[in-house]
């Protein structure tokens, strides 16, 4: 991956480490996510609730 091809996401998974008989192995995945944390959670089925925010921004 030369890094261009990741555009419009503002998550991705790099990879994944694992232990397999006893051995570390690393597996490259580089698989993005237009949407955040909350895409890529509900990618692998995780449910995200939001929490509202109570902090008031002003336009500067």
């Amino acid at each position: 991956m030369s890094g261009t091809e990741l555009k419009l996401e503002t998550a991705i998974v790099v990879g994944e480490l694992y232990i397999n008989n006893g051995a570390w192995k690393f597996n490259a995945i580089a698989s993005g996510f237009h949407g955040g944390l909350s895409a890529l959670c509900s990618h692998y089925g995780i449910v995200v609730i939001e929490e509202e925010s109570s902090e008031v921004v002003s336009p500067r």
